[in-house]
């Protein structure tokens, strides 16, 4: 089967696993065709799809406003989830930090924070 972005549209963007997974059962139980934009990220990582703006679920054009109202019917309607600017950018410049560009924005963050505490505690001594 062809899948041609141009005719699908955004329904519903997941965060968590358990979400997509709840959406996706939703959508199964009445037979809705979906793509599934970014599966994989949530699979691999979890707990960073907010950074990267979640999995997009995403359904024909024709069918939008239908699928639309029966996933209002259980209560998940688009309310998009953006990320702080300021933490996109912290993750784009530590990433680029050797031995720390393995390692998620999580423990970059307290290998940084611990560092700059140990910096400020020695500073601190010698003055």
């Amino acid at each position: 089967m062809e899948n041609n972005s141009e005719e699908y549209r955004t329904l519903f963007t997941c965060t968590t696993p358990r979400e997509l997974e709840i959406v996706k059962s939703i959508l199964d139980e009445e037979f809705y065709e979906y793509i599934l934009d970014g599966e994989f990220l949530i699979q691999t990582n979890p707990f960073q799809t907010n950074i990267y703006d979640g999995v997009k679920v995403k359904v024909k054009q024709e069918y939008f406003e239908r699928t639309e109202r029966y996933l209002e019917q259980y209560g998940y309607k688009e309310n998009p989830v953006k990320t702080p600017e300021f933490l996109m950018k912290l993750n784009h410049l530590t990433s680029k930090l050797p031995l720390l560009d393995k390692v998620s924005l999580d423990i970059r963050m307290v290998i940084i924070l611990g560092i700059a505490f140990l910096l400020f505690m020695i500073f601190y001594y010698f003055i």
